[in-house]
């Protein structure tokens, strides 16, 4: 190869000092010049390459440039080294370098491909930029590391003027970087502290270089947002405050959340508080409670620190479920409940308080699970319910007694309805006997059987009537009354009703006098006070009736209110049973009150007695105790007058020879009474139209061509009643007389509506005077209106 030389002289020392100088900087420059194959081999390398690598030059001449280069960067390397080969273009690449110590440089390379040389392909050099590199790095890190945080943060000089604004900021205020770098910070966020005032966040950031807490500011939109601020001072490396640096977090989501949440609680709080519920959180890991909401230590008066779970189990007297699983034990809803099988927890427990005051709880409850779904505890409420569990138990009693009433009203209508079907046969029984009596003579053997039969049906009678007042259906008829003999008729109703294992004692006090009152009201005051005392006797045990008679003078009557001076005779029934407390017996005459169980007594026996008592101008006394037995004195006003004669005693009828005698239409729908009543009236020397139904009775009137002087019919009948027939006879003989008789109390049936009161009534059985007594006066009085009431 032949190279070009220089002319002349001036030209060759120019060309040298030019090589010269060329060589110079090649060996002494800080940059790596390299010559490269086209395989890629290292040629040469300049000094630079010791200096900077650490590599010896003999190392590395005539190998693979490859190796030197850091493997990340490798595959990159080659691609760029061989595109410029063929492209002939110059290439540049930032590559990192293996040094001899096995650290890193970064270089940048550049490689240019050569035409003109037959073994050289390529030349390049390489350039240190480790510490650039690092610093940029370093500032691309800090850059993404501002931008990253979801925190705003603010750096401004010590005017506040921005200096750097990253994305949170733009993202939590609405305003881009380059609308707020470069300008004052003061009055752009419209900054209010919460607590703090702005002279004391700036003395304290002065003193300190620091100032942490929560402020209210403005987006750029005007929403107002909750910033928690940390603001610090920013020093330079001789320690001169520069500027100021803030992070601010975002804490508007968390604020309105916790208002919202205190908001709920609140009225979380009103609302147990107004239901009067205590709240709780139970550890099932323990036997303890995480949580007693306030008011617990008032409703149960066991402090939150001393109750445990067995505590508050033990103290339940009576247990209450609802819901899923309620037929179970409570242990084993507990179990279930653990385990998850029934949710929701629902019972109510009458609960022992540390003062020994019985209440009733209601508990309301829910599980609380952990992360792998187990029960770990439950959340609830107890609530105070005794109110409405003594309001419920008052009213399953006032349910239970009002039953019971309406049980002794159908009692008492059957028993009006027997008595008024006993007292036809009675009236048959009573008018048949008076009538074989008044044929026979005196002296007839058969006389006396008649008798006893007579006596008889007028003690059925009575006892009938007696009946019809204990069931409450009966008008109170009071008369002069042996009261020990009235009592003597009760006793063998009051044995049959005590049963084998109570005694009954009886004993009468001679001379007692009488007593003005009802007979029925007497049976009463004895059948409810034994039936009493017999339920106060557990097992064998006595029962005492004795009478006697008192003298109450004005100091007993000062001492009592219902009692007044005065001689009485007194009734006084005494048990052996288990006796009452004081508490007691302040309420044993109220009406329902009862100590019995339920199903044995609607409380109304002895506020029955009590209304009798008063109505009578009477007194009662009570003497119990528990373990003791109860005595009750009956003190019933002494009568000065005379006992009128037994009313089974027979007296004849006594009929004048003046009597007229009458015209009577007899309506009677029992053929044995309209037959028995019909014969007698015939007897007495009546005419009598007998009718069995009222229809027969019409029929019978159209026939009849003469005067009809007095109407004798029964009230209740088929086809219609009495009042409706006399309506209709009426209509042929406006001034008929009428006579009702019925085996119903007369009060009965005025209070259904089928005659007036005060109408001519004769009460079933009667006997032939009362009857003859009865004709005369509903002849004699004036006659009833078409209505079926008094002129």
């Amino acid at each position: 190869m032949m190279h070009h030389l220089p002319s002349d002289a001036s030209d060759f020392d120019a060309l040298f000092c030019s090589a010269q100088s060329l060589h110079r900087f090649y060996h002494l420059s800080p940059i790596i010049f390299y010559e490269l194959t086209a395989e890629g081999h290292i040629l040469s390398l300049n000094p630079a390459f010791e200096a900077m690598t650490g590599w010896s030059i003999r190392d590395w001449v005539g190998r693979p440039f490859i190796g030197l280069v850091a493997p990340e960067d490798r595959k990159l390397a080659l691609q760029e080294f061989a595109g410029a080969i063929q492209s002939k273009t110059r290439s540049f690449r930032r590559i990192r370098l293996i040094a001899a110590d096995g650290g890193i440089l970064t270089v940048d390379a550049w490689i240019e491909p050569c035409e003109d040389k037959e073994e050289i392909c390529a030349v390049g050099y390489a350039q240190d930029v480790s510490h650039a590199a690092q610093l940029e790095t370093q500032l691309e890190r800090q850059a993404n590391l501002l931008n990253s945080v979801s925190d705003a943060i603010i750096i401004t000089d010590l005017a506040f003027v921005v200096q750097e604004w990253n994305a949170a900021a733009e993202a939590i205020y609405g305003w881009q970087r380059s609308e707020v770098v470069g300008k004052s910070l003061i009055g752009l966020l419209g900054t209010q502290y919460i607590d703090s005032t702005p002279d004391a966040v700036l003395k304290e950031f002065l003193q300190t270089g620091q100032w942490r807490g929560q402020v209210i500011q403005r987006h750029k939109n005007g929403a107002q947002l909750y910033i928690y601020a940390s603001v610090n001072a920013l020093f330079d490396e001789d320690g001169q405050r520069i500027g100021v640096v803030a992070i601010n977090r975002n804490v508007t989501a968390e604020v309105n959340a916790q208002k919202a949440l205190s908001n709920v609680e609140r009225i979380y709080r009103q609302a147990i508080r107004i239901a009067g519920g205590v709240p709780y959180q139970r550890d099932y890991t323990g036997d303890g409670y995480s949580f007693l909401g306030e008011g617990f230590e008032e409703l149960t008066g066991y402090r939150a620190d001393e109750i445990t779970g067995p505590l508050f189990t033990s103290r339940l007297r009576r247990i209450e479920s609802y819901g899923e699983n309620a037929d179970l034990p409570h242990n084993e809803r507990i179990r279930l409940a653990r385990q998850g099988k029934g949710f929701v927890w629902r019972e109510d427990y009458l609960f022992e308080r540390k003062d020994g005051r019985l209440i009733w709880l209601a508990d309301h409850a829910v599980p609380i699970f952990d992360e792998q779904g187990a029960i770990i505890g439950s959340l609830g409420i107890l609530m105070d319910i005794t109110e409405r569990k003594e309001a419920e138990e008052e009213r399953r009693r006032l349910q239970e007694r009002m039953a019971q009433i309406e049980r002794l009203e159908t009692v008492g209508q059957l028993a009006g309805g027997v008595a008024h079907d006993f007292n036809n046969m009675l009236a048959v029984v009573l008018m048949r006997t008076e009538m074989a009596l008044l044929q026979l003579d005196v002296t007839s053997p058969v006389r006396h059987h008649l008798l006893e039969i007579y006596k008889t049906a007028q003690r059925a009678a009575e006892l009938t009537r007696q009946l019809l007042g204990f069931a409450r259906r009966q008008v109170i008829e009071p008369r002069p009354l042996n009261l020990n003999a009235a009592i003597e008729e009760l006793l063998p109703m009051v044995r049959g009703m005590l049963g084998e294992a109570i005694e009954l004692r009886w004993e009468p006090a001679p001379d007692l006098g009488l007593v003005y009152m009802d007979p029925a009201q007497v049976a009463q005051i004895v059948m409810n006070l034994c039936l009493n005392a017999r339920d106060a006797i557990t097992g064998i045990g006595q029962i005492s009736i004795t009478t006697g008679r008192a003298v109450l003078d004005e100091a007993y009557a000062a001492l009592h209110a219902d009692a007044r001076p005065g001689v009485y005779s007194v009734l006084t029934i005494s048990d052996t049973g288990k006796g009452m407390t004081p508490e007691v017996l302040e309420h044993i005459f109220e009406p329902f009150f009862t100590t019995k169980e339920m199903g044995r007594g609607v409380g109304l026996g002895l506020a029955t007695v009590y209304g009798i008592v008063q109505q009578n101008q009477g007194h009662i006394a009570v003497h119990s105790a528990p373990g003791v037995g109860t005595s009750i004195q009956i003190f019933l006003p002494f009568h000065q007058g005379t006992q009128p004669a037994p009313s089974d005693r027979f007296e004849p009828v006594q009929i004048s020879a003046d009597n007229k005698r009458w015209t009577i239409l007899l309506v009677e729908d029992e053929p044995a009474v309209l037959k028995s009543v019909g014969e007698t009236l015939r007897r007495l020397g009546h005419h009598i139209l007998m009718a069995g139904t009222p229809s027969a009775a019409l029929h019978i009137v159209e026939q009849h061509k003469g005067a009809i002087d007095l109407l004798l019919s029964d009230v209740v009948m088929p086809e219609m009643d009495g009042p409706t027939l006399v309506r209709q006879l009426r209509e042929s003989y406006p001034a008929l007389r009428v006579l009702f008789v019925s085996g119903y109390p007369a009060h009965l049936i005025a209070y259904r509506g089928l005659l007036p009161e005060d109408a001519h009534f004769l009460r079933k059985p009667f006997t032939i005077q009362e009857l003859v007594n009865a004709i005369q006066q509903a002849l004699f009085k004036p006659p009833l209106q078409a209505d079926g009431s008094l002129d």
